[in-house]
């Protein structure tokens, strides 16, 4: 009955599923579930984008639940709309879309010195889509990790898309990739991609 939005629907049943804060939510009037079709977009999960709340633990579960929820390469879209997301790094693994609103309208912006955008975590990143968005650091020299999209998982980067997005004001990099010896980067797109003040370089690919 879309209690906590269009998107979560109250269960018939109660069957002792856990409330995860995010996609699954308990209440004295019974257990709710989000239930949807296509892309999920990170406010239904608790992301405020307005410039003040730290959306990172919301942004990362809807990151987490598409990548759990999606086919074996292709795992699904997340959606952010409008606004400033405050996050302090987040990851995306290989498989996942993420796509914003417009570069002028779609902020995610760096509270920390670390990466604000991370591809996978260890091993390779594949079929890994952004578009649509701005990646925005603090201009702070004492920050020189902090790159806007960084990804260093000590594989390859395969088939992965990068399209429409400005990054700056990073005090590290704005494009940072660091490649292990013999690996390197296939089938990927960097396109209309504007890379503006950061301290570091624009694009740095180093290694493979």
């Amino acid at each position: 009955d879309g209690a906590f939005g269009s998107h979560f629907f109250r269960l018939a049943t109660d069957t002792g599923q856990v409330d995860n804060g995010g996609t699954i939510i308990r209440t004295v009037n019974g257990v709710y579930e989000l239930q949807y079709s296509g892309s999920v977009n990170v406010k239904w999960l608790g992301a405020k984008g307005d410039g003040i709340t730290d959306d990172t633990v919301a942004i990362q579960n809807t990151i987490d639940f598409i990548y759990a929820s999606g086919a074996s390469l292709q795992k699904g879209e997340v959606e952010f709309p409008n606004g400033n997301f405050l996050v302090s790094t987040i990851n995306i693994p290989y498989g996942v879309t993420v796509s914003g609103s417009g570069k002028y309208t779609t902020f995610i912006k760096s509270i920390s010195n670390q990466s604000i955008i991370n591809l996978g975590v260890a091993g390779s990143s594949a079929k890994t889509s952004i578009s649509k968005l701005s990646i925005v650091g603090d201009s702070n020299a004492a920050h020189p990790l902090q790159h806007g999209l960084s990804y260093s998982g000590g594989g390859n980067l395969l088939e992965s898309n990068f399209e429409e997005l400005e990054i700056l004001n990073c005090g590290g990099n704005g494009i940072n990739v660091v490649l292990q010896s013999s690996k390197g980067m296939y089938y990927c797109k960097f396109d209309s991609i504007k890379c503006n003040f950061n301290l570091g370089y624009g694009k740095f690919i180093s290694g493979g």
